[in-house]
């Protein structure tokens, strides 16, 4: 699982999902700089590269 956080998120800070995600090895945080609560807005290029790295180590893994 990938969650992406924009580091000025005041709706629903990234901290609290920081400090519960460390029991869950699987799970990836990826926080992105000067963004709010809508990354996919704000930052469109970062956040689809975002996903499409995540894809891709996910589809070697699976596919090897």
């Amino acid at each position: 699982m990938l969650l992406l956080w924009g580091d000025q998120d005041i709706v629903s800070p990234f901290e609290p999902w920081k400090n519960s995600i460390i029991n869950y090895p699987k799970i990836q945080l990826q926080v992105l700089e000067n963004s709010g609560h809508s990354p996919m807005l704000e930052k469109p290029k970062e956040f689809w590269h975002s996903i499409e790295g995540f894809l891709k180590t996910k589809l070697v893994h699976n596919i090897s």
